[in-house]
């Protein structure tokens, strides 16, 4: 609509001359460091835990494996299932304390199970929580800023219960270390005890920013208890007498915990056992340790991470039940937005897999039985599994991105390696569990059917991090099980059914070669030109047609391209301005089909240089968006009126009587003008809108707002006032869904002799009119930077922003704009800017403003004309 502005007017004050410059590149090498500093850091953890368990053997391990009982599992479990529970806990309580609204204590505490399973085991990584987090939160309302305040608040409880029972721990069972003198350590928990109780201190000190008391001791107490029964939970493994009090041990595990959770390693990979291993290997013989420790990270990590999968699963398929009622198709509907996802994983996971598995002995017990084949038989089954467990990993990529041949090669590259985990060493678990996985990849068949090449994109270096890290486990894997072997260059070439060293050498290099021979094909991959093809305007008129959003007769601006799916039933508009793409609002036509044309859109847009972005999409884009790598940040709040309860009547539209009553006193008529009215008197609207320009020293604008061009105008009814003589002195044109779901509208403009409030009065109108025609809402635009969070936890994003808002007014009237819109009752709903980094934002912004106001020059320009 005219009066709004483009997205960075506001950040921009009017007499400077450009806008801010982008970030140097050195931020977003500093983006990626994090994760490289992960993938250290877990590297040097595995490396100290070789060094570590290097004096024992295979069979030790195995022995100490066996001391552990039934009774001992069923204990950890028990332990396990209590913390967990706790941890869900701590984010029902944030939710509450945050007004968030409630669902059921059950499904509460199931959603924060789920997150919490995915967070702790992948963390940051590629496959983490963070979007399984916020579609929980936009299923139920909850904006991504509510969202983080929560994650903050559980976060910071969690930490300070951490600190109090460290302290409590220290000083009334200090554990017996070499590092850690009695004394000492009661001096440290006599410091953390202070620490731990700032939260219920917070509460009384700042009772805007902290819970109130009660529910700050509360929240302390549950986290308390998560970090205490997750210590429990490994005392309960050690088999036998142990010299160490339970209570010594817990703080052991929680303070190596806490050294895991710091180095952001997901799920404290071998941070944890090597932590855990250079405080207790003094006491406890190394391979019984290692055996605990195994079995713990089994138990406490991997078991809850496979009941998360599991539940996910089972919780998308019934919030579609009623879907039953039409013939299933919802059901199927909501099970193609969680399987393709399931099925990423179990790649991955089958992947790893075969790796570790060629990377191991072969089981004395079934050495007789692989005797029966031919050894080169054998020799060959071992190197291929290898070579399959490489490919899977790699094709993951191409799986996420829906790729029909990925999804083939994966089918064939499984199936290949069960039969490779038979003949080489009889291992018919593993051949079992690949079997299943098979099965599930099998059942998402109509899920891969983009025709897409492989390569149609490169890796992200978040991509190529999780391959190296899966990669470089397995080959540490490898070499810790064969660390007996003294290394010799004739174990190349060694072929004898004893020989494991060689064979897992040699898997080793062949796995090395597929990732080697992915990323060189990667590399020499050309980049395909830029073709700008001509615009489909049958194809842009049919999912226009479709479209329940009154923005999309921007599609006739003439302005953008328009990327549409192979089938037609959607479509994207957008436009280019220096490294950006931008896409305008929501998908067109049917969003549910648009999978395949974003996952194009993007691929199109990188492969040739391009920033991929989304502007003014909605809520019901974030999960996708959030699956795809995005990230989003407010833009503002949009309001519709709803028509179908829209009435002068009531207290509430005193107001807007008023205006009205002032509108028919001044002897001014209201007519709604069809297209081909508009056309014949298009002169006359044109006077209007050059004296309007001129009377407000503006220019055009564009993209997401409409200009004065005479092929666009004549596309539209308008809405017309006139005076008491008949002369026409206020339009706008209107923007209308073939479905009457919304009713818009675009250019509002008017002469300067035109009286106050004109306008009010012809939205007024125009409402009444919509009403009478059966329209659903009538979209009033965009409030830009309102409705952002001033919460002291709130994104930094949305502080900046809502300063501007609120302190901004020399630059553009953002709360009167704002005020204005409320006479109306609208509902506001959010929209978004969404972004591959968090580092684009700025330029992204940058060139969507010089977008809207027609190039950089004009835009930022000192005269516009």
């Amino acid at each position: 609509m005219d009066p709004e502005p483009s997205a960075l007017s506001a950040l921009t004050p009017l007499s400077e001359a450009a806008g801010p410059p982008p970030p140097p590149k050195w931020r977003g090498w500093l983006a990626r460091l994090g994760g490289v500093l992960w993938i250290a850091v877990c590297g040097l953890a595995l490396h100290g835990l070789h060094r570590e368990w290097s004096g024992f053997h295979l069979a030790d391990l195995n022995a100490a494996l066996a001391q552990i009982g039934a009774r001992h599992l069923a204990l950890a479990l028990g332990f396990t299932v209590v913390s967990y529970l706790c941890n869900a806990l701590l984010g029902v309580l944030a939710q509450r304390w945050l007004g968030h609204p409630a669902v059921g204590v059950w499904r509460d505490l199931r959603n924060n199970f789920i997150v919490s399973a995915f967070s702790m085991n992948a963390g940051g990584s590629v496959i983490g929580g963070g979007s399984i987090r916020l579609r929980f939160a936009a299923e139920h309302g909850v904006s991504a800023a509510e969202v983080g305040k929560a994650t903050l608040f559980s976060g910071l409880a969690g930490w300070m219960g951490h600190v109090l029972l460290c302290g409590v721990l220290l000083l009334s069972a200090p554990p017996p270390l070499d590092w850690l003198p009695v004394a000492s350590a009661r001096g440290v928990g006599v410091v953390l005890l202070v620490l731990g109780l700032l939260l219920p201190f917070g509460a009384l000190l700042w009772p805007r920013v902290w819970p109130p008391p009660s529910l700050a001791c509360l929240t302390l107490v549950v986290s308390m208890l998560d970090w205490l029964f997750a210590g429990l939970t490994l005392w309960a493994l050690f088999p036998g007498a142990f010299v160490m009090s339970a209570w010594s041990l817990v703080a052991v595990v929680v303070l190596a915990q806490a050294v895991a959770a710091l180095t952001h390693v997901p799920g404290g990979v071998g941070v944890l056992e090597l932590a855990i291993t250079k405080a207790l290997g003094s006491t406890v013989a190394a391979p019984v340790l290692a055996g605990t420790l195994v079995t713990y990270r089994l138990l406490y990590y991997l078991l809850p991470f496979a009941a998360a999968i599991i539940l996910l699963g089972l919780r998308e398929m019934s919030l579609r039940r009623h879907a039953l009622e039409r013939g299933g198709r919802l059901a199927l509907r909501g099970w193609s937005m969680v399987a393709p996802r399931l099925a990423v994983l179990l790649v991955l996971g089958g992947g790893f897999l075969l790796l570790l598995s060629a990377n191991t002995p072969m089981e004395e017990s079934r050495r007789g039985l692989v005797a029966l084949l031919p050894l080169p038989f054998v020799e060959a089954s071992h190197f291929f599994s290898s070579l399959a467990g490489a490919l899977l990993i790699v094709l993951a990529r191409g799986l996420q991105r829906r790729i029909q041949t990925a999804w083939w090669l994966c089918v064939a590259a499984m199936g290949a390696g069960m039969v490779f985990s038979l003949f080489k060493g009889f291992d018919w678990e593993e051949t079992l569990v690949l079997g299943f996985m098979l099965v599930c990849l099998l059942s998402c068949r109509d899920h891969f059917h983009r025709h897409g090449a492989l390569w149609t994109q490169r890796f992200t270096a978040g991509w190529w991090l999780l391959l190296g890290a899966l990669l470089g486990v397995a080959v540490w894997v490898g070499f810790f099980t064969a660390r007996h072997v003294p290394y010799q260059n004739a174990l190349w070439w060694q072929f004898a059914l004893e020989n494991d060293a060689s064979r897992f050498l040699r898997a080793m290099t062949g796995a090395g070669c597929v990732f080697l021979i992915a990323g060189i094909a990667q590399i020499l991959r050309p980049a395909r030109p830029r073709q700008k093809a001509p615009v489909d305007w049958p194809a842009v008129d049919q999912v226009v047609r479709t479209t329940d959003h009154a923005d999309a007769a921007l599609a006739w601006l003439g302005d953008k391209e328009f990327t549409l799916a192979a089938d037609g039933r959607c479509g994207l508009m957008h436009a280019d301005q220096g490294r950006s793409r931008i896409v305008m609002g929501d998908v067109l036509g049917d969003s549910e089909a648009a999978d395949d044309l974003l996952w194009r859109f993007i691929e199109e847009a990188q492969d040739q240089g391009m920033r991929p972005v989304f502007y003014q999409v909605s809520v019901a884009e974030m999960p996708r968006l959030v699956d795809m790598g995005f990230k989003l940040f407010k833009l503002g709040e949009e309001a519709r009126v709803s028509l179908t309860s829209f009435t002068l009547d009531g207290a509430d539209a005193r107001k807007l009587r008023q205006a009205r009553s002032r509108f028919q006193r001044q002897n001014l008529t209201f007519s709604i003008w069809a297209a081909d009215k508009v056309a014949e008197k298009l002169s006359t609207l044109k006077a209007i809108s050059d004296t309007w320009l001129a009377e407000h020293r503006a220019g055009e604008k564009g993209f997401s707002l409409g200009r004065f061009e005479p092929d666009y105008m004549r596309r539209f009814p308008c809405a017309v006032v006139g005076d008491a003589s008949g002369r026409i002195i206020a339009f706008s044109n209107l923007w209308q869904t073939e479905s009457k779901e919304e009713l818009s509208i675009d250019l509002m403009r008017h002469l300067p002799e035109a009286p106050n409030g004109v306008m009010e009065a012809l939205f007024i109108e125009i409402m009444l009119w919509g009403h009478e025609q059966g329209y659903r809402w009538f979209n009033l635009g965009m409030a830009p930077l309102s409705g952002l969070s001033t919460h002291p936890l709130a994104p930094l994003w949305h502080k900046i922003a809502a300063g501007i808002f609120h302190r901004g007014e020399s630059f553009y009237n953002f709360q009167g704009l704002r005020s204005f819109k409320d006479k109306f009752s609208p509902q506001w709903e959010p929209r978004y800017i969404a972004v591959s980094s968090t580092w684009s934002l700025p330029t992204a912004l940058l060139d969507a403003t010089a977008l809207i106001g027609g190039g950089m020059r004009k835009t930022f320009g000192t005269s516009q004309s």
